[in-house]
Order: structure tokens, then sequence, then C-alpha cells
């Protein structure tokens, strides 16, 4: 049984018009490898003029929006320390973007992806 209680959390919407391989097109890929029909997803930092920064965070609004979900998915370092400053259990992902270079490496994204399917089913 796929659990689809599951929130991605972002980290702030572009600015930057959609574009082939942009970030949209490796998140979606995830979710397909991931068997998921139905995600949830809201951003750390909701103003895409704000500095990319913790100080940007609307840290009441985050603890609203994933208090109601079991399994919580961080995008990134930024996001998953603004999920540990609220003390929410989740599961850290890299950020998605064509720019982070450890994505570079298929196995480790496939790796990735292995724990946060575990993650999504069994809550580890």
């Amino acid at each position: 049984m796929i659990n689809e209680n599951v929130i991605f959390i972002g980290m702030q919407p572009s600015r930057a018009p959609y574009r082939r391989n942009c970030t949209l097109d490796r998140f979606g890929a995830w979710v397909d490898s991931l068997g998921l029909r139905f995600v949830s997803f809201h951003n750390a930092i909701i103003d895409p003029l704000l500095p990319q920064r913790p100080s940007s965070v609307d840290y009441e609004l985050l603890q609203e929006i994933v208090h109601n979900y079991s399994r919580v998915v961080a995008l990134g370092n930024l996001v998953s320390n603004s999920l540990k400053r609220i003390d929410t259990q989740h599961f850290k992902m890299p950020h998605p973007s064509p720019l982070n270079r450890l994505l570079n490496d298929r196995s480790y994204e496939q790796r990735k992806l292995q724990e946060l399917r575990s993650y999504i089913h069994h809550g580890y």
C-alpha cells in the first residue's frame, strides 16, 4: 500500500520561467519513480523575492502546513534545517536542481530514492 500522506517541502519558488530539464522535471521524475499518484508540496520560503536564508522562512506557517502529514520530505539543506528548527521529523533529499552536483552521480540519486521509498512506505 502506498502511503500518500506525504508532503514535499521545497526551498522557494523560482523567478525564472519554466524550461526543459529544470528542477520541476527532476522532481516530477522522482514522484513518478516512487509510484505516487498524488503529493502535496509547499515551499519553506513562499516569496520568490526574499533571500534564500533561514530568516526568510515563515516558521509558524511551515509548522501549520506539515502538522497533518505523516511523512515530510525536505528538498535540500535549508529546508531540512528549517524543519529541524520546528522539531519536525523528516527525510532529507538533495535539492533536485540541475545545479546540484551530488545528483551527477546516478547511483547516489537512485540510492536516495530507494531510501525515500522506504521512508514513505515504512517510516524509515
